[in-house]
């Protein structure tokens, strides 16, 4: 009986001090990990609670010289704890407080601080990295600060060894006047009021060792004489050297060099000489450093300007008319030429010079019904171009009608080489005629011509068995008309007969006949009259000194009148209409 007195006294007794529920925990979550230094201990809320009390300690039993223990508010389930070690494990717990009795502890949980911080940027073996950058790292709450140290080796040993701190919760440092194309190994620590961090990872990265040329691209042509060469920045220059030349080792006498300032990444370049290769590449400056040599890139000028207007080949031109070319950029004024020969050596060239950035010239008193050829060259102050190429085009006609060609009859045969006649219509206006002969059907080569105010024209010492062709056109004052249609005709190969070498004793006519041919002379024995494939289309014996043939029965075409005197044979062409 004793005995059970005393266990339902034991019982009462614990009944009344543990009548309130001990609290559940909850951040951090048990065993986390990464936790910041100053952190809230955070557990449920109990009902009925007179507060709480909370022991934090680096020991699992809560029995280190380190051990924490406090009291908080009634009702406020949390507390926040600073200043805790770095990489260290704590072990924390909570009982609620009551009036009526305190709660037994809550179950133990731990968590553990960060050991050290996480590098950000530049990430690890980072390459073209600006000579003036930003190291940056993760940050730790109740942080007091960071160190950090910097250095080209990993060991952290050489004369380049750089460290310093940052204030408190700046977790980056700008770095400035970095070696270019250098290696640099950098590592961070942080800092609290009682601790300092391990150090991070040791990283890496790698500066810009130059710049790139970015315009002109490498290799391209048709540039101006005054253009910018474009280079990428590199953030904390301070200015930049371009080096500049026509051969690819720097070595010219027209070899040029400056310097920019600081952030300028650019440099205008003018003058440069019509259709030469540059070769061209930049550098970068620092306060303690000069970068290598970018690489050489090369562009070429252009050689000319281009023909625009009047186009190629153009017809119906005004002879009043503008010269119109491409602009060159950088110019200081452009040379023309202008006339009738491709060679520009007539007596109607005209040629002269244009005011700087003027691209066209106006030309007045061209002919009419004419070909010109033009081109035109760009001056620089240093240098002149290369001439366009040779375009032309032809003026509208004043005389619109071409002669129509009478003799010798398209595709005559058996024309006399030592001598023929070359006839044709007369058209309104024209004072003179032009008449051209060749081996050659398009007049490209050995073009034989003339100019005559008559309707006819002799020519002579021709090639024997020889296609000729011909034309004609029309000309006053003002210019030409078209020209007409071309005719051919071929020499005979009769060797020895002189074609009325002694024309003087007889008379043939008319020429051309339509009907009746008359010969008058002294002498004559006999006639024969032949078309020109040999074939004897009439003869007669004449026993006076005058005779009359009638031809009006026979085609139209070219016949050979053969007249034998007690003198000589004498050979004549006639041309029936």
């Amino acid at each position: 009986m004793k005995n059970l007195y005393f266990i339902f006294l034991f019982s009462a007794i614990s009944m009344k001090i543990f009548a309130i529920d001990a609290p559940s925990i909850t951040l951090p979550s048990n065993g986390a990990t990464n936790q910041n230094l100053t952190l809230s201990l955070d557990w449920t809320d109990i009902t009925g609670n007179e507060g709480y009390i909370y022991q934090l300690d680096t020991v699992s039993d809560f029995s280190s010289s380190y051990m924490m223990q406090d009291t908080t508010s009634t009702n406020v389930s949390y507390v926040n704890i600073s200043n805790l070690y770095f990489g260290t494990t704590y072990y924390w717990r909570v009982l609620t407080l009551s009036s009526s009795g305190n709660s037994v502890w809550s179950a133990s949980w731990s968590f553990t601080t960060y050991y050290t911080v996480n590098n950000l940027y530049p990430t690890n073996g980072a390459t073209n990295i600006n000579i003036t950058m930003n190291i940056d790292w993760s940050d730790i709450t109740g942080n007091n600060g960071y160190i950090w140290q910097m250095d080209t080796t990993p060991n952290f040993n050489s004369s380049l060894f750089t460290q310093g701190t940052t204030a408190t919760n700046n977790s980056f440092e700008n770095q400035f006047n970095l070696l270019f194309g250098t290696t640099f190994y950098w590592r961070v620590c942080a800092k609290s009021v009682i601790d300092t961090s391990d150090w991070s990872e040791t990283w890496s990265f790698t500066t810009r060792s130059t710049v790139n040329n970015t315009y002109p691209t490498n290799g391209v042509t048709n540039m101006f004489l005054s253009l910018y060469i474009d280079w990428s920045d590199i953030t904390g220059n301070s200015g930049y050297i371009w080096q500049m030349d026509t051969t690819p080792n720097f070595n010219s006498s027209l070899f040029t060099q400056g310097t920019t300032s600081t952030n300028s990444s650019f440099e205008n370049q003018s003058n440069l000489l019509f259709g030469t290769t540059y070769y061209w590449h930049a550098c970068a400056k620092s306060v303690s450093d000069t970068s290598d040599w970018s690489e050489t890139w090369s562009f070429t000028t252009r050689s000319t300007v281009n023909n625009t207007s009047p186009s190629d080949g153009a017809i119906d031109q005004d002879t009043t008319l503008n010269l119109d070319w491409t602009d060159f950029t950088g110019n200081d004024g452009y040379i023309y030429q202008i006339d009738t020969s491709q060679n520009f050596n007539s007596s109607l060239l005209q040629q002269g010079a244009t005011i700087q950035n003027n691209s066209f010239v106006g030309i007045s008193g061209l002919l009419y019904g004419t070909i010109y050829y033009w081109h035109a060259c760009v001056k620089s102050i240093n240098d002149t171009s290369d001439w366009s190429n040779t375009t032309y085009f032809k003026t509208s006609y004043q005389l619109t009608n071409a002669p129509d060609l009478i003799s010798p009859v398209d595709c005559s045969i058996g024309i006399s080489y030592v001598s023929t006649d070359l006839e044709w219509s007369s058209i309104p206006e024209a004072t003179a005629y032009q008449y051209q002969y060749s081996q050659d059907s398009t007049f490209n080569s050995g073009i034989y011509n003339g100019t005559t105010g008559s309707l006819t024209e002799t020519i002579n010492n021709l090639n024997q068995t020889t296609t000729y062709f011909w034309r004609v056109r029309g000309q006053n004052s003002s210019g030409y008309s078209p020209w007409s249609t071309i005719w051919k005709f071929t020499t005979d190969n009769n060797v020895g007969i002189s074609d009325l070498s002694d024309i003087s004793s007889i008379k043939i006519f008319p020429n051309p006949i339509s009907n009746i041919l008359t010969i008058i002379g002294k002498g004559i024995i006999t006639v024969e009259i032949t078309n020109y494939n040999g074939q004897i289309i009439d003869s007669k014996i004449v026993k006076n000194n005058m005779y009359s043939f009638d031809l009006s029965n026979i085609s139209s075409g070219i016949y050979l009148i053969k007249v034998a005197t007690d003198k000589n044979i004498i050979y004549k062409k006639v041309i029936k209409k």
